[in-house]
Order: structure tokens, then C-alpha cells, then sequence
């Protein structure tokens, strides 16, 4: 893999002022130096001294357009590689070490360690035990010295354990609540999650309350979704499942919008969606309504399907996707091409559209003989088109042809309008509203149906 690295400039500068020309010609050979170690048999590392297989050699950083190897021990860019002639016997090794870089090189030099934890994290480091073991080390060194980046990673390391370690709540709450980490809104979430989650039995769900409570106050949309669990199940609070639902459907606004418009914050869109979608479902602090519910799953599954990183959980993925099955099935719904009525019209943009994009309706036909009216909609920013019926949930951009059944009226100007968003006026009309202190851009009236309205119910 690539990655930026600290330079030989950077290196070179740390060494002894008596100038050792061995030394200088074999540390000469830790840069650029991919097809010198691709054709040797065996490398040595400047830094940790180890001497290894050039094979076990994975990582690279690319600096300037050249690629240096990374020690698969230590993941610095000090390969020696043995065809450069230099001998990698110990004390040969630990002089060199020693000339290099001194004994306290990473004591004095943070931003190594950064470098090699930042690299580690990302994955540009290969995982395995030993240097998950350094990767612990020198993110302790640089909380040590009040590094709020390092201590929040070591914190949220020590909460959800390694690949090679296992989880460490006490060492996770030591981290997160020191002081180096006192108004950082992240590890005041991650602590505050821990303390309600019921450590030790419970005894600190108060503190973790009022953690998530000034999480919040400094801005943190994760800390929203954990303190309003707190309402949800009574941690710490009278239960209020009203507030609660109330807390994280309104936040969901703004993140449906950073979603739609640049696939971001994609992991919270999914907690919240699918949140919301159970709290329908069940009834939980709203109306229980099976074809809402069935919406916010279908936005859960579409924000799973958009995130690329590989920390999705599969069990979290089974239990969005049993949830669909068992509500399309309740519902009588099965997965099929989407059909583009006043249905889905209804499913895609009664919700989340008051901070929507613009949108033109750009033509229209209407026919009284057959009740129909013929609208294509132009996006000017990509959209979220939801039809529940047809258990889709896709991003769409351009525009669409949509249209609506048992129109009993419509007023639509002739030329192209635009419009912000759709008023629901009562059961059965609807009013395209480009401004509050405007006249809507179109009405459309529907014939009164006996049990359903449009977005209530599906029609085959």
C-alpha cells in the first residue's frame, strides 16, 4: 500500500553530527528503493533492527514518485535490502540504529508515532500482533504527552478492542475520561455510551447521561442518537419515548440531507433510519404505521449499500434486511421494477424535503377523459426516489416521468416552474410550493378514495 512517510531528509537529520560514510551509503538505500528489494532475498530494518524475508514485505510509501518499502515490524521506511552490500548482522544493525537515530528517536519525534498509528488504522500497515502491540505503545506515548487525536483513538481501541486484543473498558473509561479528553465531543460520547451500557452494573448511567448531555452541547449527532436511548429505555431518566423519538427524527433532517447530497455521515444516517424505522414499526414514540416503517428500512438498507468501508456488520445487514422481508410480506409487497405514480411520488417526498433540492416541472399533459395528469420533474441535485409497493430505495438524478391516477383537478402553469417542496393539503390535494409568501407553482386535487389516500395505500 501508499502512503505519506517521513522523509530520509527527515531522518538524516537526526543523526550524528560525525558523519559515517557505511552508514550514509546504506541508509541511502532506504528510499526509492522497491526494485532493490524486489530483488533481494532478505532486508534489514534501521529502526527495529529486525532482519527479515524481503517476501514478507507488503507495505510501501510513496513519496515524490518514489515507492520505499515500510518494515513489516515496525512500519517505518528503513529497509536495508542486502544487495546494497551492507551487512544486516546485529551490531552491525544497532550502530547503524544508533547513528540514525539515537535511543529516544520516538520520544522526541511524535510525529512519527503519528505517523505509523495513522497508517496502521487505515489499514497501510499490515495487522498482526506485533504491531497492533506497537500500534498500543505509541498511541500511550502520545496520550501520555496530551495528544487529543491519540488518546480518542487509544480510548476508542481500548472500548472496541483490536484484532488482536480484546475489548478493555477500564482502560477505555481511564482514557476516555482523562483530562486531556475533557471537552472532546467524541470521547464524551464513547465514554457516556459505555457508562449507560451498563458498566459496572449500572452505577455510572448517570455520568454517562449528563457525558452525552454536554457531548451534545458541543455538537455531536452520535451523542444525539445515545442520550435519546437513554429516553427510550429509562437509563438514568423517566422514560419518554415521545421525547426521545421526537429527538432523533428531527435530526434525522439534516443528515437525510448530507446524505443525499454527498453521501456523508453515511454510518449515523443508517443508526437513525433504522431507528426510526423500528420506532414505527412498534409504535415507539409515534403512530405505529407498517408502510413508514417499511420506508426508513428501504433508507437503512440504501445507506448500507453506500458504504464502502469494511465495518458494516453483517448482523446489523441481516436484521435491516429481515425487517424488510417481514413487513413486504405483511404488506403483500415483492420486489419489482418501481412504477412512478403518486404513490411513490408520496413515498419519496412527504418526508425530508423541507431543506430539499430545487426542482422544475418542465412538462405536464392532463387528461380529464382518463383522469390522468403527466408530469416530468427535473432534479437539480441528485434525489432519493423511494417506492415502497416495489420495495426500491435508489439514488436518481436528471429527471423522471411520473404519472398520477384519478386526478379530479390540477392547475399547473404552462411554462416550466419550479418548485422547493409539496404541501399535502387534507386527504386528497396537494399544492407544489416554490416559496411560503408565494402563490404554489401547481395544485393537484385526486378523487376521494373510500379507505385510502395517495402514499396510504398501494394499488396493483
Amino acid at each position: 500500500m501508499l502512503s505519506p512517510t517521513l522523509s530520509c531528509a527527515k531522518i538524516c537529520a537526526v543523526r550524528s553530527k560525525r558523519p559515517n560514510a557505511e552508514f550514509d551509503a546504506a541508509l541511502s538505500h532506504t528510499k526509492d528503493n522497491q526494485m532493490e528489494v524486489l530483488s533481494s532475498s532478505k532486508c534489514g530494518c534501521a529502526f527495529c533492527r529486525s532482519v527479515f524475508p524481503a517476501r514478507e514485505i507488503s507495505d510501501w510509501s510513496s513519496e515524490e514518485g518514489s515507492f520505499s518499502a515500510l518494515c513489516p515490524h515496525c512500519g517505518m521506511p528503513s529497509v536495508i535490502p542486502d544487495n546494497c552490500g551492507f551487512p544486516l548482522e546485529k551490531d552491525k544493525l544497532k550502530s547503524l540504529n544508533l547513528y540514525a537515530y539515537g535511543d529516544d528517536y520516538m520520544q522526541k519525534h511524535p510525529d512519527a508515532l503519528r505517523v505509523y498509528c495513522a497508517r496502521y488504522i487505515s489499514g497501510e500497515i499490515t495487522h498482526k500482533l506485533a504491531n497492533e502491540a506497537l500500534l498500543i505503545k505509541y498511541l500511550t506515548m502520545l496520550h501520555e504527552s496530551g495528544d487529543v487525536w491519540a488518546s480518542s483513538s487509544l480510548g476508542y481501541f481500548y472500548e472496541s478492542g483490536g484484532e488482536f486484543h480484546a475489548p478493555d473498558l477500564d482502560k477505555a473509561v481511564e482514557v476516555l475520561s482523562s483530562k486531556v479528553l475533557f471537552d472532546d465531543e467524541a470521547a464524551l460520547t464513547r465514554l457516556g455510551t459505555i457508562y449507560i451500557g451498563g458498566y459496572q452494573n449500572g452505577a455510572k448511567a448517570k455520568e454517562g447521561y449528563e457525558a452525552l448531555s454536554k457531548a451534545m452541547a458541543l455538537g455531536s449527532e452520535e451523542a444525539i442518537f445515545h442520550f435519546a436511548r437513554c429516553y427510550f429505555e429509562g437509563i438514568a431518566v423517566k422514560k419518554d419515548p415521545v421525547f426521545a423519538f421526537t429527538l432523533i427524527y428531527r435530526e434525522f433532517e439534516s443528515l437525510y440531507e448530507r446524505f443525499r447530497q454527498g453521501r456523508k455521515d453515511i454510518p449515523l444516517f443508517i443508526e437513525f433510519a433504522n431507528q426510526i424505522g423500528k420506532c414505527c414499526e412498534q409504535g415507539l414514540g409515534t403512530r405505529k404505521d407498517k408502510l413508514r416503517a417499511l420506508r426508513y428500512y428501504l433508507l437503512t438498507e440504501l445507506g448500507i449499500r453506500q458504504y464502502e468501508r469494511v465495518s458494516t456488520n453483517a448482523e446489523f445487514e441481516a436484521t435491516v434486511d429481515a425487517s424488510i422481508k417481514r413487513l413486504a410480506k405483511e404488506l403483500g409487497f415483492q420486489s419489482r421494477e418501481p412504477v412512478f405514480d403518486q404513490d411513490s411520488f408520496f413515498d419519496t417526498f412527504a418526508e425530508q424535503q423541507e431543506t430539499g433540492s430545487t426542482k422544475k416541472l418542465v412538462a405536464h399533459s392532463y387528461s380529464p377523459a382518463d383522469e390522468t395528469l403527466h408530469l416530468d420533474i427535473e432534479f437539480s441535485e441528485p434525489e432519493i426516489f423511494i417506492d415502497i409497493a416495489s420495495l426500491r430505495c435508489e439514488f436518481v438524478e436528471g429527471s423522471i416521468h411520473w404519472e398520477f391516477r384519478d386526478v379530479e383537478s390540477g392547475k399547473i402553469s404552462e411554462h416550466s416552474s419550479s418548485y422547493h417542496y409539496v404541501h399535502y393539503i387534507g386527504d386528497d390535494s396537494w399544492a407544489f410550493v416554490s416559496d411560503e409568501d408565494e402563490e404554489p407553482t401547481a395544485y393537484v386535487t385526486f378523487k376521494p378514495m373510500d379507505s385510502e389516500k395517495p402514499g396510504e395505500g398501494k394499488k396493483e
